[in-house]
């Protein structure tokens, strides 16, 4: 197994809006799913709750660049990610889609955690 896993399955614990409580409906990027615990309870960081998927996935600590096509641009929860043949994703969709970022980069490269895409 890789070193760089840190979580796989259909509940994990992700970034989710202010005021979200178990039973609402959420989207991280792309993927819909339904909050099964509170914002901010259990063992996840205190803008996170755990989420059920429609179906498997995993997260990894990956290198993430925060440049887009045009240039510096900043990385949000939720960003779809690109891979682009490089050990450094980014927000250049002339890539591959690759997965969603988790956590914030304000600029430059940093080691975040990204939740791979899925194709179902």
């Amino acid at each position: 197994m890789a070193i760089n896993l840190v979580n796989r399955g259909r509940i994990l614990n992700v970034p989710v809006a202010v005021g979200k409580v178990s039973g609402n409906p959420t989207v991280l990027g792309p993927y819909p799913g339904v909050c099964v615990t509170d914002r901010g309870t259990g063992a996840g960081p205190a803008t996170n709750a755990d989420v059920e998927f429609d179906r498997e996935f995993v997260i990894y600590d990956l290198s993430v660049q925060a440049v887009d096509f045009g240039g510096a641009s900043a990385v949000a929860v939720g960003d779809v990610l690109y891979y682009d043949g490089t050990n450094i994703l980014n927000k250049n969709n002339a890539g591959e889609e690759y997965g969603v970022a988790l956590e914030v980069i304000a600029a430059g490269i940093a080691t975040i955690n990204v939740m791979l895409m899925s194709s179902g």
